[in-house]
């Protein structure tokens, strides 16, 4: 009751969810769990962000989007931006079973409002979603700590690869060649080759093949932002 005139208090918003993760089981567990939550409403799952796009042109958006950063598409860590630019409303969580450095490394550097693991409780995970929908940032404990574990080691992804050549190591994992990355980045292709030698050396891969392999897997193979 409302504490002045006796009138029934407002019912507090529903924060509607969307799910894209491309393991139907734990998709739909997941959205029966969250289902079940006072003032949660799951309007949507989804396997690929294709799907979810299509849907969203036709269907009321989520606040919040819980997005798997391994999707098999390959593209997980680069539509938060692209979703935002779309759909500045909506805010997007990530939600991992990976506990690679790099891949914490560059979900970090994102800077998304909530991120959680999939070995989190469902309560954690309720706690993330409804802190997010009200503007705040929640990461979980786990990545918490998986992340302070993961600074610690001297093999740390920002200790192994510079700026640049992260930059480079995304164009390479996106399947561009030598000549199109210099003039992508106005450098001359020897030294771009010369970048590719230091990484593979750092990262200790030995083929083209490799490294590209490894962008896909460590969520660098995504097309920068500069070539839309």
């Amino acid at each position: 009751m409302h504490p002045l005139d006796g009138t029934p208090a407002p019912a507090p918003p529903v924060v509607r969810i969307i799910l894209i993760e491309d393991q139907k089981i734990f998709r739909d567990c997941l959205a029966a769990c969250l289902d079940k939550e006072p003032g949660f409403a799951v309007i949507g799952s989804f396997s690929d962000t294709q799907g979810f796009l299509a849907a969203l042109r036709d269907g009321e958006p989520p606040h919040v989007a819980l997005l798997d950063i391994g999707l098999s598409e390959g593209l997980a860590l680069g539509f938060p931006d692209r979703l935002k630019k779309l759909y500045p409303k909506i805010r997007t969580m990530w939600i991992t079973a990976s506990e690679e450095d790099a891949v914490l490394y560059r979900a970090f550097g994102e800077g998304l409002p909530g991120f959680v693991h999939k070995a989190d409780s469902i309560e954690e995970i309720v706690l993330a979603i409804r802190t997010v929908a009200r503007g705040e940032r929640y990461y979980s404990q786990r990545i918490e700590q998986l992340w302070a574990q993961a600074r610690q080691s001297t093999r740390h992804f920002s200790r192994l690869l510079s700026k640049r050549q992260q930059e480079v190591l995304g164009y390479f994992g996106s399947g561009f060649t030598v000549p199109e990355i210099a003039a992508f980045l106005g450098l001359s292709p020897e030294t771009v080759k010369a970048h590719r030698r230091d990484i593979m050396a750092r990262l200790q891969v030995h083929s083209a093949a490799e490294l590209q392999a490894y962008a896909i897997q460590t969520g660098f193979a995504v097309v920068p932002p500069r070539l839309h």
